[in-house]
């Protein structure tokens, strides 16, 4: 195929996509071990249990990849200043 006939395809199926309704699991966390060790990493307590995941808690930037999200919301936090 050659790729103006793809790009056609891809166009069509495009339009049959439902728009999202808004940021998915945004009330709700499925969360692996994995991901769930990488939020508690460094916790020494349980008011810094409780910070450490409410740093990610309403972080949606659409990217569907989670450890990217997190340091994202990381970054934000050492950044934010006084």
């Amino acid at each position: 195929m050659k790729r103006p006939t793809l790009l056609k395809q891809h166009n069509e199926l495009a339009k049959l996509r439902p728009e999202p309704k808004g940021p998915a699991f945004m009330n709700c966390w499925f969360l692996s071990l994995n991901q769930l060790l990488a939020i508690l990493e460094g916790v020494s307590s349980n008011d810094s249990s409780q910070e450490s995941l409410f740093t990610t808690r309403h972080i949606v930037m659409g990217s569907l990849d989670f450890y990217f999200e997190h340091a994202q919301a990381l970054a934000l936090k050492a950044n934010q200043g006084p």
